[in-house]
């Protein structure tokens, strides 16, 4: 035993100490480059980790920055190699399926808040948008999520009948709607509100339940349904409307409530927003006034976090004018 312990180096020491700290402390009790350092000594031996560790929280300001890393990003760190890059990307994805199995079989109303989490560490890091569905049973149940579509930096293309052609084969009865803004903020642009009442529109021909659509950064999430910022550790926002209706009762008790639409009232409405839509098509084919151009060359719908785009000025000729005129 004595030989042993004469024959442990230094850095044996160091790394031994900083293992039984983790035990005595705990997770919370360890500062983020000793939690780093830690675990860089489970890939990297003989070697004192702890200018690595630090060097790599400067470089990139946070243990989820690092995470989101690239492997070209990670590999300009001295010391860092695939080993190094494989173990963080494998604590990542762990993170995310320890997050989503946090949601699977429970309901989504009550476990909004972990959805959050799992979207954010999904999707918040990563370079370029994308668009991610979360499938549902009668039960709000969780019966699978994926990555739908990937864009560029800041748009991407979908198509509502792809994504009601995935719930159907999944037989989902709800779907949640999520895609990120990677270099933009939170708030939803007016083509992610457009694309949002589409998918409503044929989901409730499919008689499927459009939960909510959520909108994540790396600091922030919008619910497009309850129409403001979300936060980690607020009410689920289909809560929170729940609340602020029975607090409104309560203030106007001889308020009547608001008479439901029949299905023959809903029917009309579908149909009425399906013949909007279909003209909108048109006009997106060029079918439309000469002088209204298409949207995109695709039909699919084209979301993007460019917003306040410059008007262009449409010649208003007078009435009985011709073209030459």
């Amino acid at each position: 035993m004595n030989e042993k312990k004469l024959n442990l180096s230094p850095m044996d020491g160091h790394r031994e100490r900083l293992r039984a700290k983790y035990l005595k402390a705990g997770h919370d009790g360890m500062l983020d480059y000793e939690k780093l350092e830690l675990l860089l000594t489970f890939v990297i031996a003989r070697r004192d980790v702890k200018p690595i560790a630090k060097e790599m929280l400067a470089k990139f300001g946070g243990l989820s920055r690092i995470l989101d890393a690239t492997e070209e990003e990670l590999m300009e760190i001295r010391g860092i190699g695939r080993s190094a890059f494989i173990l963080l990307r494998l604590l990542k994805g762990l993170c995310s399926d320890y997050l989503y199995e946090k949601i699977a079989d429970k309901e989504i109303v009550e476990s909004s808040e972990d959805v959050l989490k799992y979207a954010k560490m999904k999707l918040a890091g990563l370079k370029n948008e994308v668009f991610m569905v979360i499938y549902l049973n009668t039960r709000n149940e969780i019966l699978g999520s994926e990555i739908l579509v990937e864009g560029t930096v800041d748009q991407l293309f979908i198509h509502p009948r792809k994504l009601m052609e995935r719930a159907l084969n999944m037989s989902a009865r709800g779907i949640v709607l999520i895609h990120n803004h990677p270099s933009g903020t939170a708030k939803p642009s007016p083509a992610d509100l457009a694309l949002t009442s589409a998918i409503k529109v044929a989901a409730d021909a499919m008689r499927i339940d459009v939960v909510d659509h959520l909108i994540v950064t790396r600091n922030a999430c919008y619910s497009i349904e309850a129409e403001r910022q979300v936060s980690i550790g607020t009410p689920p926002p289909m809560m929170m409307r729940a609340a602020e209706q029975e607090e409104t009762t309560k203030q106007t008790p001889s308020a009547k409530p608001k008479p439901k639409e029949s299905v023959q009232e809903k029917s009309a409405d579908a149909f009425v927003e399906l013949a909007r839509l279909a003209a909108l098509r048109e006009l997106d084919r060029g079918n439309g006034p000469r002088h209204v151009k298409p949207l995109t060359r695709n039909r699919d719908f084209q979301i993007s976090e460019v917003r306040n785009l410059p008007r262009k000025n449409i010649p208003r000729g007078k009435v009985g004018e011709g073209e030459n005129s």
